[in-house]
C-alpha cells in the first residue's frame, strides 16, 4: 500500500495544495500590505512593552518574555527574537511586529497544510487548510496582525498539533521539531506549557516504542538520533531563560512558585469541559467567530453549556476510522482526543479570572475535531464513489477555501486600520517631540495609575524611536528592559501622564503645567463629564450594597459609563513658585 506522501506524488496534487495554500494566505497578505501603507503608529500596553523587547534585540541581552503579573514574566524572549527581524526591515516601526505577526499566522497555516499532505494526502491536506482558514477568519484581521502573546499563538498551536500527529505517526524528525514549537509557545505564553508538554512526552514515547517493537536497527537509531536532537533544541532554545534564572531576575523560579502556591483559586472539570467542548456545538465559534466575553473579560462559556453534538460524530468518525483500519486519520483522531482532555484539565486548573481573550487556542481543537469528522465522510464516500474525490470533493472543497479567503479579504478591506494603533499616542508623542527636541538631558515618565501606565509604556518606547532619551524613575519588576531606568545624568524635563479614568474630574496642581493632550472634547469638560460618571458609579455602588440592584444590573451599568475618548494629557512639573 502506498503511503500518502507517495500517493500525493503520483496524483500530481501538488499544484492543488500549492494553489490552496496561496488562496488561503491571500487576506493575509493584503493585510500586510495595507499595513505598511497605513504609515506610522504608535503601541500601548502590553504591544509597547512587547516593542521594547524587540528593540532590545542585538543591542542589549533578552532573557525573558512579556511581562505578566504578580512579579512574573513568561518564560522567554523567542517571540522577540522572531519579531526583531520583521521590525528592522520596516525601519524600526511597530508596522514591522503588525507584518511579523501576519508571517507567522501564514507560516503556520502553511505548514499544516504541507504536513498534513505528507502524513494523510490530499483530503487532509485540503480539510486541514480549509479549517485554519476557517479559523483565520474568525478571528478576524485586527487579532492576526496583532503581535499580542495571546494572539499570535494560537495558529501556531494549530501546527503545533499537527506536528504531535507526525510524532504519532512514527516520524522521527517530527520530535525536534516538536519541542522546537513547544518552547515557541510556551516561552511566548506560559499558558501552553500544560498544553504542549504531555504531547512531547506521549511523542517520544510514541517514537521509542515503535522503534523498539520494530526491530529495525537503523529505525532505532533514528528514533535515538531525533530524541538527543530534541533534547539539544531543549537546551538551546531554554539557555536565556536558564541564565537569567541562575544569574539574573530568577523568572523562572518566579513562575513556578507562582502556579505551585497553594491556596489559589481555580476550577472544575465542569467548567473546562464546557469551555473546550463548546467547540464543538452544532455551530461553533471558530467558524462563526463568535466571542463570549462576559463581565470583567471573563468567557461565558464557564457557565452557559453549549451541547457538544458533534462529539457524537467525533466518536463515529473515531469507530470508523478504527474498523476501516484507516492509519493516519485514526492517528489525527487519537491527537485530537489526547489534546481534548488535556486541554480540559489545564481550562480547570486556571488560577483566577477564566479570560476569554487567553481561550481563543481552544479553537484549534474544535477545528481539528471537525476535521476528522469530514475527514472521515470524505474517506467512506471515497471508498463506495472514487469518481467522486476528483469530481466533486477536491473542487468543493477548493471553492470553500476560494470562498473563505474572500470573506479574509472583505474583513482586511474593511479593517485597514490597525485598532493595535493608539492614534492619541502618536498625537501625544508628536507634541512631546517637537517641544523636547534640542534639549539635552532625559525625559523622565511617571503616571498615576494601571490605566495610565499602559499609556506611559507607549509614550515611553514611542519617544524613543524619535531619539528622545526617554526613561521611567524605577523598574523593579523588569516590565520595561535594558536602560530605561533614570540614572544619575541631567534631567530636562519630569513628565506625569494622565489617561481616560484618571482625567475624572482631575485639576491639575499648581507644579503640574500641560504640555500635551489629545482628547475629543477639552480637557475642563472631559474633567466635567468623568465627575458625573464618577457620581453615577458610586450611585450603583450605594444601590449595589444596599440590595436594590443585583451584580449584573451593577456591572451593566458600570459598563455603560462611556466616557469621550481615548483621552491622553501629559503634565510637566514645574516649580510652582
Amino acid at each position: 500500500m502506498r503511503s500518502p506522501r507517495a500517493a500525493a506524488r503520483s496524483d500530481g496534487s501538488t499544484w492543488l495544495l500549492g494553489a490552496a495554500i496561496a488562496v488561503a494566505l491571500v487576506p493575509l497578505v493584503v493585510s500586510a500590505v495595507a499595513v505598511l501603507l497605513h504609515g506610522d503608529g504608535a503601541f500601548i500596553r502590553d504591544q509597547a512593552l512587547m516593542e521594547m523587547s524587540v528593540r532590545d534585540v542585538a543591542h542589549h541581552p533578552v532573557l525573558i518574555g512579556l511581562y505578566s503579573r504578580d512579579g512574573w514574566s513568561h518564560p522567554g524572549p523567542l517571540i522577540s527574537y522572531t519579531l526583531a527581524p520583521f521590525y528592522w526591515l520596516a525601519g524600526e516601526s511597530p508596522s514591522g511586529m503588525l507584518v511579523g505577526a501576519l508571517a507567522i499566522n501564514g507560516a503556520a497555516i502553511a505548514g499544516m497544510g504541507v504536513l498534513a499532505r505528507r502524513l494523510g494526502g490530499l483530503p487532509a491536506a485540503l480539510l486541514v487548510l480549509l479549517g485554519a482558514a476557517t479559523v483565520a477568519h474568525a478571528l478576524g484581521t485586527q487579532v492576526l496582525l496583532d503581535p499580542w502573546v495571546c494572539y499570535v499563538t494560537v495558529l501556531p498551536f494549530g501546527f503545533f498539533c499537527v506536528v504531535a500527529w507526525a510524532m504519532v505517526a512514527g516520524r522521527a524528525w517530527a520530535f525536534p521539531v516538536a519541542v522546537a514549537l513547544a518552547s515557541w509557545l510556551t516561552q511566548t505564553h506560559v499558558g501552553y506549557a500544560p498544553l504542549t508538554a504531555p504531547a512531547l512526552v506521549l511523542g517520544a514515547g510514541c517514537l521509542w516504542w515503535a522503534a523498539r517493537r520494530s526491530g529495525d536497527r537503523e529505525r532505532m537509531r533514528r528514533a535515538y538520533g531525533a530524541l538527543g536532537l530534541g533534547a539539544g533544541v531543549l537546551v538551546v532554545l531554554w539557555a536565556l531563560p536558564v541564565w537569567d534564572q541562575i544569574f539574573g531576575t530568577g523568572n523562572l523560579g518566579a513562575v513556578v512558585r507562582w502556579f505551585t502556591a497553594g491556596g489559589q483559586e481555580t476550577h472544575t472539570v465542569a467548567e473546562g469541559s464546557r469551555i473546550v467542548l463548546g467547540q464543538l456545538a452544532v455551530v461553533p465559534d471558530w467558524v462563526t467567530g463568535t466571542r463570549r466575553v462576559g463581565v470583567l473579560g471573563e468567557t461565558t462559556l464557564r457557565t452557559t453549556t453549549l451541547w457538544p453534538v458533534l462529539l457524537v460524530l467525533f466518536v463515529g468518525a473515531w469507530v470508523a476510522a478504527w474498523k476501516g483500519r484507516r492509519g493516519p486519520l485514526l492517528q489525527l483522531a487519537a491527537v485530537v482526543t489526547v489534546t481534548t482532555l488535556v486541554a480540559i484539565v489545564a481550562v480547570a486548573r486556571t488560577i483566577g479570572i477564566m479570560f476569554e481573550y487567553r481561550l481563543l487556542w481552544t479553537w484549534i481543537v474544535g477545528m481539528l475535531a471537525g476535521v476528522v469528522i469530514v475527514w472521515s465522510v470524505w474517506a467512506a464516500l471515497a471508498e463506495r464513489f472514487p469518481w467522486l474525490v476528483a469530481r466533486v470533493l477536491v473542487p468543493a472543497t477548493m471553492a470553500l477555501i476560494a470562498v473563505v479567503a474572500v470573506a479574509g479579504l472583505v474583513d482586511a478591506a474593511e479593517n485597514t486600520t490597525p485598532a493595535v494603533y493608539s492614534a492619541a499616542t502618536l498625537r501625544v508623542t508628536r507634541e512631546l517631540r517637537d517641544k523636547l527636541a534640542g534639549r539635552p538631558g532625559q525625559v523622565v515618565l511617571a503616571s498615576r495609575s494601571q490605566i495610565s501606565d499602559g499609556y506611559l509604556a507607549g509614550l515611553l518606547v514611542a519617544l524613543e524611536r524619535e531619539g528622545v532619551d526617554a526613561r521611567i524613575a524605577s523598574d523593579p519588576v523588569g516590565r520595561f528592559g535594558h536602560g530605561r531606568v533614570q540614572d544619575d545624568r541631567s534631567v530636562q524635563a519630569k513628565l506625569v501622564v494622565l489617561a481616560d479614568g484618571d482625567l475624572n474630574a482631575f485639576t491639575p496642581p499648581s507644579n503640574l503645567e500641560l504640555v500635551a493632550y489629545s482628547g475629543p472634547v477639552s480637557l475642563a469638560r472631559r474633567a466635567a463629564i468623568g465627575a458625573a460618571q464618577d457620581a453615577k458609579a458610586q450611585r450603583l455602588l450605594r444601590q449595589l450594597r444596599a440590595g436594590t440592584i443585583t451584580s449584573r444590573a451593577y456591572y451593566d451599568g458600570i459598563a455603560g459609563l462611556r466616557a469621550p475618548g481615548p483621552d491622553l494629557a501629559v503634565f510637566e512639573e514645574v516649580d510652582p513658585g
